[in-house]
């Protein structure tokens, strides 16, 4: 079988192939052996480098959700609190939400972008808060007119700390109605993705 037992300490100093690495334990290389690293019980990786990828990079810790409403809403000049219905799509429970609120939690950057279309063609702005702290969008006065309404765009990136809860508020120049679209038709609305870009 060409099984081999060393009690002791197995010094190379050339090169080494292997065709499979079977470890019980950590696993180390590099000078103190922590250049690159293996946890034995959580598989935990370190590089203390740079690590290039030329091919496709999967980070299934990265986190994302969509939401959306299921019935028509109402919104005022006063502004309006979007209360959100229902998830279309989303990875990870690092981002969660209930009615106006949605929680991320891990700290990072993250993309926050909403699709409207009301009814009337109108002004608006959307206002991400964070506790006391407001985000605004710039004024959009020249939506896009579809078929299903008239359609807003808004994006934001913002660094959130853990556990914050963030809220999603438009204000219209004159009270209209949102729509309720679903995505892949003309108009989706109401529509916000809220995607982690970085964890820290």
């Amino acid at each position: 079988t060409g099984n081999t037992s060393i009690a002791g300490t197995l010094g190379v100093t050339g090169q080494t192939t292997l065709a499979a690495l079977n470890a019980s334990g950590a696993v180390g290389f590099g000078t103190n052996y922590n250049k690159f690293t293996v946890a034995a019980t959580t598989g935990n990786t370190g590089i203390a480098g740079t690590l290039d990828v030329t091919g496709k990079f999967n980070a299934n810790d990265l986190a994302y959700i969509t939401l959306t409403r299921t019935a028509t809403l109402s919104i005022t000049t006063a502004g309006t609190t979007i209360t959100w219905q229902s998830i279309v799509s989303s990875r990870s429970n690092n981002i969660t939400y209930s009615t106006t609120d949605v929680t991320v939690g891990k700290s990072g950057y993250y993309l926050v972008a909403g699709t409207f279309a009301t009814v009337a063609n109108v002004s608006l702005t959307m206002t991400v808060q964070r506790g006391t702290v407001n985000y605004t969008s710039n004024l959009q006065s020249t939506p896009l007119s579809t078929g299903n309404g008239y359609i807003f765009n808004f994006t934001q990136v913002l660094y959130l700390s853990a556990n914050a809860v963030i809220k999603v508020v438009l204000t219209p120049s004159a009270n209209t109605t949102l729509n309720v679209n679903a995505e892949g038709f003309a108009g989706p609305s109401p529509i916000l993705n809220i995607v982690q870009l970085a964890g820290i």
